[in-house]
């Protein structure tokens, strides 16, 4: 999908985590896009999750905080909620970027 970014070196990183940028629309409205077809992200950091001030994590890492969301897999996690997660996403952003444009 264009415009949208991956954060952090892949050899630096968990595996279970992946932190992406989508170009020019606000974590917000995707985590209530995603979150009305049952996909659960979440924007920001872990360690700044109840935090008003954007990530140092984030800063540090030169991330948008406003438009990064960041995507985790647990041990409940199965290959179906991947799935859900990949068809989700292009349709949100998509619906967005028209919204936008229109």
């Amino acid at each position: 999908m264009l415009g949208v970014a991956r954060y952090g070196d892949p050899a630096d990183r968990v595996p279970h985590l992946v932190c992406i940028g989508i170009e020019g629309i606000e974590a917000e409205p995707i985590l209530l896009g995603l979150d009305q077809r049952g996909v659960a992200v979440h924007s920001g950091s872990a360690c700044s999750s109840e935090a008003l001030e954007p990530s140092p994590i984030l800063e540090a890492m030169g991330v948008d905080a406003d438009h990064s969301l960041r995507v985790s897999v647990g041990w409940s996690s199965t290959a179906r909620d991947v799935e859900s997660f990949l068809d989700a996403l292009p349709a949100v952003v998509d619906r967005l970027r028209e919204l936008r444009a229109g």
